[in-house]
């Protein structure tokens, strides 16, 4: 029987730091069925990150210091491991994981990849940077900058030549898409179906702005700029009131705009439905939500 590598590769804005943290916390349970969270790749006495990023960000050198044969190395003690980053969702290029294959040669890689829906990605991306990164530009044109990776079909297909379609399992990060909550449908994925003595996080890790929050926030961003200071302070008091709830809709496209994205990637989602997931119909349920801008 040949050994596992279950890579978890995100996306970003679905649920990936909770998840990181919570297997992190139960890295004893996880040994204990059968699955070894590497430490190679982890960052060293972290509390606010708990994945594999610097695995992830090797591969944009190609791997110089040799992590993927530190982490093979690592894993050669054990027959299922797990790595887990978004930060691999930036590597869209098949020849960048030449270091991956290389290193697990022999062993069974399944690839495991939560979408979003492009329009509820680009709200908490926005949300993130105008909370934690000082974005102070409307959120149209916000998107300009990130479209590329809306694109979810240029990445699976990445994934699907680098590791063959039957190493993908695609998951759809909605409520109704989830066998639980994130946790429970990530153990699903890596086969775990004794869910038993798992702790959970008892609140969201990397909340997000709720859409008062948002408004104040961006507010703050443009006119403290350039008072670091000020800025720092206001931030951490508008944190402190105006958090949002996993899967809350951060409410910041207007219905207008949300059908114009969903408009805009029907065809490719429907696509990927077929081709990842083998249903038919949307990839993605459509609900609009209807707001008033000042």
């Amino acid at each position: 029987m040949r050994k596992i590598v279950y890579l978890h590769v995100g996306l970003h804005k679905t649920g990936t730091t909770s998840l990181q943290k919570f297997l992190s916390d139960n890295q004893r349970l996880l040994s204990k069925r059968g699955v070894f969270r590497l430490s190679t790749g982890l960052p060293p006495n972290s509390d606010r990150s708990w994945g594999h990023h610097d695995l992830a960000w090797s591969l944009r050198e190609g791997d110089p210091h040799g992590l993927w044969r530190a982490a093979r190395r690592e894993a050669d003690a054990h027959k299922t491991v797990l790595v887990t980053s978004e930060e691999f969702s930036f590597i869209r290029n098949a020849g960048r994981y030449s270091p991956v294959l290389d290193a697990f040669q022999g062993w069974q890689i399944r690839v495991i990849c939560y979408l979003r829906r492009q329009d509820q990605f680009l709200e908490s991306l926005y949300n993130y940077h105008v909370k934690a990164l000082g974005e102070t530009a409307p959120i149209m044109s916000f998107a300009n900058k990130i479209y590329a990776r809306l694109d979810y079909k240029k990445y699976l297909d990445c994934l699907s030549q680098t590791f063959g379609p039957e190493a993908l399992s695609v998951r759809v990060y909605e409520q109704t898409g989830l066998r639980g909550d994130i946790f429970d449908d990530f153990l699903s994925a890596i086969g775990l179906t004794d869910k038993e003595n798992f702790v959970k996080p008892r609140q969201t890790i990397n909340a997000g702005l709720s859409p008062e929050g948002i408004k104040l926030m961006l507010e703050a961003n443009r006119r403290l700029q350039e008072q670091p200071d000020a800025l720092r302070r206001e931030r951490n008091r508008i944190l402190a009131g105006h958090q949002s709830a996993t899967f809350a809709r951060h409410q910041v496209l207007t219905c207008d705009e949300q059908q114009e994205f969903l408009d805009r990637f029907e065809q490719m989602n429907a696509v990927i439905a077929q081709e990842y997931l083998r249903r038919p119909g949307p990839l993605f349920p459509a609900v609009c939500h209807q707001i008033i801008r000042d």
